[in-house]
């Protein structure tokens, strides 16, 4: 009988093993969306940083003559 029982847990260890192998695939998948997510919502606010320095070379160069978008 206690031969029974070890198969058993030696199961039940490879079957725990294989999940643990799972979640650390998960959390990697986790990890690399997290990192796209935070570049992207990076992104907005480098654009607009960029329109801002863009409008301010063209409102120097250009003046009265530059159009204004708001």
């Amino acid at each position: 009988m206690s031969r029974n029982s070890h198969v058993n847990i030696g199961s039940s260890s490879s079957i725990s093993h294989q999940r643990v192998e799972d979640l650390e695939k998960q959390v990697e998948t986790l990890k690399e969306k997290l990192t796209g997510y935070e570049e992207t919502k990076e992104k907005p606010e480098q654009n607009e940083h960029h329109l801002t320095t863009l409008h301010r070379f063209l409102q120097s160069k250009f003046g009265s003559e530059l159009p204004t978008f708001n």
